[in-house]
């Protein structure tokens, strides 16, 4: 993992943020179970809001404010966190997470309806071989 350096102006000064550019599998799985509605696979829904505020939270990891806390984000200035945040989801795109999620479903799915199928089995004729007659004697 890797920090990610973002210039910002933060109260008139010169400052730098730096995010991660990979999360641990608990973080993503955190990141989108907090974000995404599956009860109904059909129509993922996903707060947006919460995964802005939870990728920010779980990704930075140096700024001139305190990090890791959403409620400290929730009031920093919208243009500064919009900077910083532009710059994270290029590296860290919500698609890519749900279409993970979306593929081990889809695959966990696919197990479970191979394994609920039934299999008929038609066992071979006990009554012997039958010889086609030919009509000649």
């Amino acid at each position: 993992m890797t920090l990610i350096p973002i210039n910002i102006t933060y109260n008139g000064k010169p400052a730098v943020v730096e995010f991660e550019d990979s999360l641990t599998f608990g973080d993503t799985e955190l990141l989108i179970g907090t974000s995404v509605d599956l009860s109904d696979v059909t129509k993922p829904r996903i707060d947006i809001q919460k995964y802005r505020l939870n990728l920010l939270a779980l990704t930075v990891k140096k700024a001139p404010f305190k990090t890791g806390d959403i409620n400290i984000i929730k009031m920093q200035d919208s243009k500064i966190i919009k900077t910083i945040l532009k710059e994270i989801v290029k590296v860290h795109p919500l698609t890519t997470y749900i279409e993970d999620w979306m593929e081990t479903f889809m695959s966990s799915e696919a197990m479970t309806s191979l394994d609920t199928q039934s299999t008929t089995i038609v066992p071979p004729s006990s009554v012997g071989t039958k010889k086609r007659s030919t009509g000649k004697k």
